[in-house]
This record gives structure tokens, sequence and C-alpha cells, in this order.
């Protein structure tokens, strides 16, 4: 039951991290993307 719990809360974390993490690249993406348009 512990295990069970512990696993349920660990997977809960991975996933806020998960979309942490892509929220971080989709704004380096527009990051770079602005910077391409600045260079034209």
């Amino acid at each position: 039951m512990f295990n069970v719990f512990f696993g349920f809360s660990f997977c809960s974390k991975m996933n806020k991290i998960l979309k942490i993490v892509k929220q971080f690249f989709h704004f380096i993406k527009l990051f770079f993307i602005l910077k391409r348009y600045e260079n034209i």
C-alpha cells in the first residue's frame, strides 16, 4: 500500500517536472524564433 502511494506521488511529481521542462523548451523555441526574425 505504501509503495503504491509513493509511486503515485512520484508520478505526479514527474508530471509536474515534465510540464515545467516542456514550458521551458517552448520558451527557448520562441526565443530562437524571435532572434531569427530579428536577424532577417
